[in-house]
């Protein structure tokens, strides 16, 4: 005997319950995938981050002759570390002059970009813009040829790109101004969040000070508990630590920057976070420093003004410091 239709709404769901079952789990999928895809891409940067940081931690050099085949192989398991390896090499052994180790770093080099890798970051050669890995190749095969050769140089940022003018006090004297413009396209995260605190006028009054020989890094100076001496030590147990300079620091970026050359702009390295950069601690670089290349994310270039940074010469911790203080006054977005 024929069982009635059910022609309810009850009947008419459990009817279809295969159905519905199907598409509560792909929405749930579909969910899940857009709350983890973002976790799974920052713990990909931070994990290139870690290879290339252990791949030139070699003890005797990570380019020396002897280890340079050695740090090439570690390297070849990303291919975005692989090409910031490989211009970290030519840097290292043209500054050297190291002919020696060379003709590795071109063979490893031609195949990479023969196989249609690259950095995705442009450098200035003599007619223009070219991908810096082929530039450098380029460099290191004229040297090699006995030619001179130079490293990749970073470009002036466009002239539509974010220009910020930062005042500066010197060793008392006010009146020093430095503009900078950004690279939003190579390192969107950074110029937002460096843009947000312009705006918010967050560097106003922040002091500066050397980063060994080769910059100057601004950021916030320790804040004292309410009723405390600053430098006073706190003697009761359980009180927090006058002293709070805590910041969520910012994962790199997917193309490390630029080269940090005189003028470059980044955030310095997080303390006791190697795989992130401190968004309170803005480093301007007043000499060569290629050994940061590819650790912390150059966002910027000064334009002008370069001078006012690096007018007081470092002479090592054996000599006077001429550069007694300095501070950023005041920061504004220009265009």
């Amino acid at each position: 005997m024929t069982e009635p239709k059910d022609d309810s709404v009850g009947g008419w769901f459990r009817s279809n319950r295969a159905y519905y079952g199907l598409l509560a789990v792909l929405l749930l999928a579909s969910l899940g995938y857009s709350y983890l895809k973002p976790k799974w891409a920052l713990q990909a940067r931070l994990d290139t981050w870690a290879l290339r940081a252990e791949v030139l931690a070699s003890p005797g050099g990570a380019f020396a002759p002897g280890q340079i085949a050695e740090t090439l192989a570690k390297a070849s398991a990303n291919d975005q570390v692989y090409g910031w390896v490989l211009l970290q090499g030519f840097q290292d052994v043209l500054s050297r002059s190291d002919l020696e180790a060379l003709p590795t770093l071109i063979r490893a080099s031609e195949d990479f970009l023969a196989a249609g890798h690259s950095t995705g970051i442009q450098a200035l050669g003599p007619d223009g813009p070219i991908p810096a890995l082929q530039f450098a190749l380029s460099q290191g095969l004229a040297a090699s040829s006995g030619a001179n050769a130079s490293v990749p140089e970073t470009p002036t940022p466009k002239a539509d790109s974010p220009h910020i003018k930062l005042s500066l006090t010197i060793n008392g004297i006010e009146g020093y101004e430095v503009v900078v413009g950004l690279f939003p396209a190579a390192a969107p995260a950074a110029c937002e969040t460096f843009l947000g605190q312009v705006q918010a006028g967050s560097w106003a009054g922040k002091p500066g000070q050397r980063s060994g020989s080769f910059g100057i890094v601004f950021k916030p100076e320790p804040v004292a508990e309410e009723g405390l001496i600053p430098g006073e030590e706190e003697a009761t147990e359980g009180r927090p630590s006058p002293v709070d300079t805590a910041s969520e620091g910012l994962a790199p970026e997917i193309a490390y920057g630029y080269f940090h050359q005189p003028g470059s702009l980044s955030y310095a390295q997080m303390s006791g976070g190697p795989n992130q950069v401190d968004p309170e601690s803005l480093e301007f670089t007043i000499q060569d420093a290629y050994h940061l290349d590819g650790r912390t994310t150059v966002f910027g270039k000064v334009i002008s003004g370069l001078e006012a940074l690096t007018s007081h010469p470092y002479s090592g911790p054996s000599s006077v410091d001429t550069l007694e203080s300095i501070r950023i006054d005041s920061a504004v977005l220009l265009n």
